[in-house]
């Protein structure tokens, strides 16, 4: 059996912010992955795709605060 998991939401945001060399907002997040091919591997819908990662990263956050990759600055 191969493994068929999705390229998630936190993937790219981790992806994006490993490229950065500051912090960035969600939306600043967003619209620097929407030009590169994380992007293609995404499957977000909606209208608001910027807060839906949002949205994923504070939960994961929230949730997970020692067991993340993400932190809050």
């Amino acid at each position: 059996m191969t493994n068929t998991r999705k390229y998630a939401a936190l993937n790219f945001t981790h992806d994006i912010l490993k490229a950065s060399t500051k912090p960035l907002i969600i939306q600043e997040i967003w619209e620097q992955g929407k030009d590169t091919a994380f992007v293609n591997k995404l499957s977000l819908n909606g209208k608001t795709p910027w807060n839906t990662l949002g949205a994923r990263l504070f939960v994961e956050v929230r949730d997970k605060p020692s067991d993340t990759r993400f932190i809050i600055v």
